[in-house]
């Protein structure tokens, strides 16, 4: 019984020592966040206000748009890094909502008629680079030409990427 009994704590030194030698890899943390930043990640945010008299409309595309220049964004940044746009929507009590494009919504023109308007938009890598700001409107499944609804909008554009 003795016997038996060292044999099993024999085995079980070795297996303690096989398993200890496969852990053997130490884990090691990092502080990536210095001042609530990633480290090493680089941010820019660009405000672009496309007021209700600046939208052109585009016969090609069967929608108004407005192209601005996005000098940051160069081609590493629009391979590698993230780009998100957004737009400020107010309400009548005075209250604003920051939505993410594209950005749909429907207008009731008439009992059985709704307008659908798509707020989006495109980039064009070059030099500059351009971003096209654009508006849709949808009646069932055709594309209208319409300034009724045509507003001032203002658009965020947030670039994140790190530096190789």
């Amino acid at each position: 019984m003795k016997k038996r009994f060292s044999s099993l704590i024999k085995l079980s030194l070795v297996a303690l020592l096989v398993l200890g030698g496969f852990s053997g890899c130490t884990k090691e943390y990092y502080d990536v966040f210095n001042n609530t930043t990633v480290v090493g990640t680089e941010l820019y945010n660009g405000y672009f206000t496309v007021r209700q008299n600046q939208w052109q409309w585009n016969a090609g595309t069967q929608r108004y748009e407005r192209y601005e220049d996005v000098r940051e964004i160069d081609e590493f940044i629009y391979d590698n890094g993230s780009i998100t746009v957004s737009t400020f929507l107010l309400f009548d009590d005075g209250s604003e909502k920051q939505t993410a494009l594209p950005y749909p919504q429907a207008h009731k023109i008439a009992p059985n008629v709704t307008l659908v308007e798509n707020i989006g938009y495109e980039i064009t890598l070059g030099n500059p680079t351009r971003i096209c700001f654009f508006m849709q409107y949808l009646e069932g499944s055709n594309l209208v030409q319409t300034t009724d609804f045509l507003a001032d909008y203002e658009f965020k554009v947030s670039l994140v990427w790190v530096e190789p």
